[in-house]
């Protein structure tokens, strides 16, 4: 059992990059993108290729950060100057990006990685808290500069932003890079941690990352940035740990392909109890 909790922190972990992302535009840019699942998949193709070529591990990773901030520019010039509201942007970039990661894994919906240098050989935990620890400060950092307060601004009030003479455009296409940089970080490190990459790990990476990002949101507060960044991380700690749970009371008579059921219970019931904040 302790085993089963180790794993969903580190899980959590995991998907508290893909949850710090989604959190990047619904609230930071206050932009509804839903690429968010094509992203995890072009990071997680991006990272086994390049292991698969003979590159290390952080090059590989950092390859696909810059995937997933391409991928991100893209929705973001599709809304900007094709003048296509944002949500179908997302679903169209998702699209593209389930093609284009076949492409760069060979045409294999899958690729194993067992027997090549990873990043989480050994130690997972502690290196996943050093990767985590090491985003938030930067992600922290970044929005104390001027460029992320310009970002916010934008985001926040894009009347008041191009008054200051910011160009919202050029901002707007920058916090959904991010934002999709964050998420493709999250495809890699899952690569990482299951020692392969498959084109059905983006699926549900969308719920599974508004949903830690709302649960964070109930329990820190919301100023200044670095709490509910963290909450990020936390929230996707508990909603791995909730899930556990729930699979482990046998009265519940729950098995694994039910969890999309209890997901969206969960989902539900976070904003329908929500106060004065909540993601739309």
């Amino acid at each position: 059992m302790l085993i089963d909790y180790i794993t969903s922190i580190e899980l959590g972990l995991i998907t508290g990059c893909i949850a710090l992302g989604v959190y990047t535009t619904y609230r930071i840019i206050h932009f509804t993108d839903l690429t968010c699942d094509g992203s995890v998949i072009i990071g997680a193709a991006t990272t086994a290729a390049f292991i698969q070529a003979g590159y290390g591990p952080t090059l590989a990773t950092g390859a696909s950060f810059c995937a997933g901030a391409l991928t991100g520019l893209c929705t973001a010039l599709i809304h900007t100057y094709a003048r296509i509201p944002s949500i179908i942007s997302g679903i169209l970039t998702a699209y593209i990006a389930y093609s284009v990661s076949l492409h760069i894994m060979g045409s294999a919906p899958n690729i194993p990685l067992c027997g090549y240098t990873l990043l989480f050989h050994e130690h997972p935990l502690m290196l996943l808290c050093i990767l985590c620890i090491s985003v938030i400060a930067s992600f922290v950092y970044f929005f104390s500069t001027n460029l992320g307060l310009r970002m916010h601004i934008a985001g926040y009030n894009p009347n008041l932003a191009q008054q200051f003479g910011f160009n919202t455009k050029v901002l707007t296409m920058l916090g959904v890079s991010l934002s999709n940089a964050l998420i493709a970080l999250g495809g890699s490190a899952l690569t990482h941690y299951q020692e392969f990459a498959d084109v059905s790990q983006g699926f549900g990476s969308l719920v599974i990352g508004l949903g830690s990002a709302l649960v964070g949101e109930k329990i820190l507060p919301q100023k200044p940035l670095i709490f509910p960044v963290m909450g990020c991380f936390i929230g996707s700690i508990l909603y791995h740990a909730f899930l556990n749970i729930a699979l482990q009371v046998t009265w519940l008579g729950l098995e694994p392909y039910d969890m999309n059921i209890v997901i969206s219970v969960c989902m539900i019931f976070i904003m329908m109890r929500r106060k004065n904040r909540a993601f739309n």
